[in-house]
């Protein structure tokens, strides 16, 4: 490894993000050259003395925008040197010559024709033993069997469908039955309760629309729901554009208003609500809204008494300009301990630099974090570390 290429991933080596391999090319080069030496030394000394800061001091409004400043001006020189790196990688490509093109080709062409004839050997000679046969045999018995329980068995029982007088739940009357793969629709003077066995009801409000998809799981395709389930035994799903509701706990109640087409806005009165897009994963606590765009993602939830510029922020942050951020130092600056839950969720979403901005907002608002709770084990997302601070949040707010 050159000593340019090192500079360059000095940084990356530094939040330990890269693989074994090139983990030892640089400490390799960091033991034969003191200038890179002496930059990490700068690096891990600086994130001594930010770790030493007191948390109590909530910084002035442009701390965060000079620190910004600088982070892009390094950024902007290592993208400029990969860049550069990666021009001279590809002059060296296009100086193969033809012939060289072709044998690379046909060696590669050989390599994967070889493996596909040893795998296929290997196949024959484990069709010819008895114990390959017995397991195959065995394989789609339980696949036939899969198939018969999920088509007959496991079918859910139909849920009792109730009508109510719009403004009232206590008159009620029975409407119908909905069953799995089934819709379900209102008009603009009916209200509907759905029982659900061991989960609670479900209030669907005038003008919408739902589908049961099977067991514990509704897609809401219009209009607005109310979800009540006070002594629930299981936990229910609910399908929106552009993301899935799920219970975070047994029981609870929130309402889920489809707004727009692509547009979802959810409230949680009571328990946790956990939404889920793709690979992320956001806890919308009591008392707390979180819009989704089928388009553009999952926002930050909010607290209901949150200001009109810190909701603006939130939703610049992740729909107007996704990570922008100038928007991220606005949510910063404008949270306060009720925005708790905001800034839990922010950490998942930023890189770990900028997480350790978050975090040292998060304690400035807070205090001193829970017992077992520690920087270092929040900058790595620690599952049980991030939960003792969210069951903190919930207390202080």
């Amino acid at each position: 490894m050159t000593h340019e290429e090192a500079k360059i991933l000095l940084n990356d080596y530094f939040d330990e993000i890269l693989s074994v391999e090139v983990n030892t090319e640089i400490q390799i080069h960091l033991s034969e050259c003191d200038e890179c030496s002496q930059y990490l030394f700068s690096l891990q000394d600086l994130m001594k003395k930010s770790d030493k800061l007191p948390r109590n001091i909530k910084p002035p409004a442009d701390f965060w925008h000079a620190i910004f400043n600088s982070l892009s001006d390094i950024k902007e020189e290592s993208i400029k040197q990969k860049e550069e790196n990666e021009l001279k990688e590809a002059e060296k490509i296009t100086e193969e010559s033809k012939e060289e093109k072709e044998q690379r080709k046909n060696r590669l062409k050989a390599e994967k024709l070889l493996k596909w004839e040893r795998k296929k050997a290997v196949l024959v000679q484990n069709l010819k033993k008895p114990w390959f046969i017995y397991s195959l045999i065995g394989f789609v018995s339980v696949v036939v069997l899969f198939f018969i329980y999920n088509s007959y068995l496991a079918a859910g029982k139909s849920w009792e469908v109730r009508k109510l007088k719009v403004g009232s739940d206590s008159y009620s009357e029975v409407y119908a039955n909905l069953a799995e793969n089934e819709m379900l629709e209102t008009n603009s003077i009916t209200r509907l309760q759905i029982q659900i066995p061991n989960l609670g009801s479900i209030f669907i409000e005038p003008e919408s629309k739902i589908e049961r998809l099977k067991s514990n799981k509704i897609r809401l395709l219009q209009g607005a729901i109310l979800s009540m389930k006070n002594g629930a035994k299981e936990f229910l799903s609910i399908d929106v554009p552009g993301a899935e509701i799920k219970d975070y706990f047994l029981g609870g109640q929130f309402r889920l208003d489809l707004a727009e087409p692509k547009v979802s806005i959810l409230e949680v009165i009571d328990g946790w609500v956990l939404v889920e897009k793709d690979n992320l994963e956001t806890l919308v606590l009591p008392n707390h809204f979180c819009k989704i765009m089928a388009d553009s993602g999952v926002g930050l939830p909010y607290h209901n008494g949150s200001s009109n510029e810190l909701i603006n922020a939130i939703n610049d942050y992740c729909f107007t300009r996704p990570g922008n951020e100038e928007d991220l130092i606005s949510i910063l600056t404008k949270a306060d301990v009720s925005n708790s839950v905001t800034l839990w969720n922010l950490m998942k979403r930023v890189t770990r630099k900028q997480r350790d901005m978050v975090i040292y907002t998060i304690f400035g608002l807070l205090g001193d974090p829970p017992q077992g709770v520690t920087d270092e084990g929040l900058r790595t997302l620690n599952p049980e570390m991030l939960q003792k601070l969210i069951e903190e949040i919930e207390l202080k707010i």
